[in-house]
């Protein structure tokens, strides 16, 4: 019955959403635009060493002769030796082996527990003049904060049951949300040693509620309040840039 319930109300949300885009998801990809930052930073005149940290088999780049291309996650499958050049397994909170042009990751560090090891690792695995380019979802944003509330061990079972439409290999990774909102990334950055720090805000993430089309509508609503008057502390996610000089 519940099944049915949240089944229901997903396919009046996700009515809802492709009739009135702007409104429900808006005209801001934050993926596309961390790709597209990234492509934008990539030299064709020397060939870069390039870090995905977090990507497994879902990488945001495509192995290119532009640049060497290296995958680091805490777990591994066949496809990745076909996606990367390279491939390490271990947690980026350990000591990176090698030095880079650039590291990048995408809704990655929200499952790190300890972003100050993680940033630490990724500037010290840096080049001088090398950079940094992440999407992080934001701890203060509503379904975030649930998440946070529940802990690790809760998070699964929500997502199973709300989320049935997202695979839990992708969403079913313990969220922590360590120092994932603007202040305490700009900060951290700024301690470590980082230059040229960039933080776009995003806002748009209400399809996490859609299992209740009610709710649905008053997140979004929420949403849209916040991204009109900026108030980038209540942000779904930021794309984070930063160099090393």
């Amino acid at each position: 019955m519940f099944s049915k319930f949240v089944r229901f109300n997903l396919k009046i949300s996700k009515f809802l959403a492709l009739r009135f885009r702007g409104f429900f998801i808006g005209n801001k990809d934050p993926q596309q635009d961390l790709k597209s930052i990234i492509n934008d930073n990539i030299s064709n005149e020397e060939k870069l060493n390039i870090l995905e940290i977090g990507g497994i088999d879902r990488p945001i780049l495509s192995k290119s002769p532009n640049y060497i291309y290296t995958g680091l996650d805490i777990e591994k499958n066949e496809n990745c030796n076909f996606l990367y050049d390279n491939f390490y397994v271990q947690s980026i909170e350990n000591e990176i082996k090698g030095k880079f042009d650039m590291i990048i990751s995408s809704t990655l560090m929200e499952h790190v527990e300890n972003n100050d090891k993680a940033f630490t690792n990724i500037f010290n695995s840096l080049k001088k003049g090398g950079g940094t380019f992440h999407y992080i979802p934001s701890k203060n944003h509503f379904y975030s904060i649930i998440l946070r509330i529940v802990g690790p061990r809760l998070q699964r079972i929500i997502i199973k049951h709300l989320r049935p439409q997202a695979s839990l290999e992708i969403t079913g990774y313990p969220a922590y949300f360590h120092r994932c909102c603007e202040i305490d990334l700009r900060k951290l950055l700024q301690k470590i040693g980082f230059k040229d720090i960039k933080i776009i805000a995003y806002f748009k993430a209400g399809d996490y509620f859609a299992f209740f089309t009610p709710l649905y509508l008053l997140i979004t609503f929420l949403e849209n309040f916040m991204e009109t008057f900026n108030i980038r502390f209540f942000a779904s996610g930021l794309i984070v840039c930063a160099k090393k000089y």
